[in-house]
């Protein structure tokens, strides 16, 4: 078992804070997910982790055919726990094409725990492959390092990546998978992260305090339109690619 593996079988114990404590952002992507999804679509949840993104997705329809894969098995156990009426299967990529094909396929902060970007390519190739939509949502290292710049300029220091993650680079990605992309790099997050990670964090720091992440200025932003954000700055970003599994 890899240390990154080890990692998230750690963090199933977390409850809701499993996959980040930052639970507005998740919703936020979430909702950015679901735009992409119809009531008669199936869905793989690649990466799903306790499965609650996938359990939120048009819950107003059925749930047949909304699957999640993931390669941490303590996650997997508390995913069929917390939503005994969707799908969970333990495993990776070689799991895909047995399960499928889906009409969706989704990503959400999965692809930057791989340790390269020629990794990170050859899952989008490959998850491509058996679906007709991959819709990707991950960290960004161009969003991180505008967001960082803007930091700076309100004297708060950078954010460092986790040990486990490798953000994508918005260039290669482009460059290496580029012929079948619908959506690059959409910055659908600015908002909330200049709201969350610089306003909010510039006035913690000022009162001695850690930030926190469910703050009403942080629920305003990642519920309702504000337009106070510099442009580029949302750390994480939406990618879209036609699949070819026909």
């Amino acid at each position: 078992m890899s240390a990154i593996q080890e990692h998230w079988d750690a963090q199933a114990a977390k409850g809701d804070q499993a996959g980040t404590r930052d639970r507005l952002a998740s919703q936020l992507e979430a909702r950015e997910i679901s735009k992409w999804v119809e009531p008669t679509d199936t869905v793989l949840d690649f990466g799903c982790g306790l499965g609650d993104t996938l359990a939120s997705l048009r819950p107003e329809t059925r749930r047949q055919g909304r699957v999640g894969i993931d390669f941490a098995a303590k996650m997997i156990r508390q995913a069929r726990k917390r939503h005994p009426n969707l799908t969970f299967i333990e495993g990776g990529l070689d799991q895909v094409a047995l399960a499928g094909p889906f009409s969706i396929i989704y990503t959400q902060r999965c692809l930057i725990n791989l340790p390269s970007i020629d990794e990170q390519v050859s899952y989008i190739n490959t998850l491509r492959e058996s679906c007709d939509t991959l819709v990707c949502v991950e960290c960004s290292q161009q969003g991180l390092a505008r967001l960082n710049v803007v930091r700076c300029e309100w004297g708060l220091e950078k954010i460092v990546p986790p040990w486990h993650n490798l953000y994508l680079d918005e260039e290669i990605i482009r460059d290496e998978t580029g012929d079948g992309l619908i959506m690059d790099a959409h910055d659908f997050s600015s908002t909330y992260y200049y709201v969350s990670r610089v306003i909010n964090a510039y006035q913690a720091q000022h009162e001695g305090r850690e930030p926190d992440y469910e703050a009403p200025i942080n629920q305003k932003a990642a519920h309702e339109i504000m337009r106070c954000a510099p442009s580029g700055c949302g750390q994480v970003r939406l990618w879209v690619w036609a699949g070819t599994s026909q």
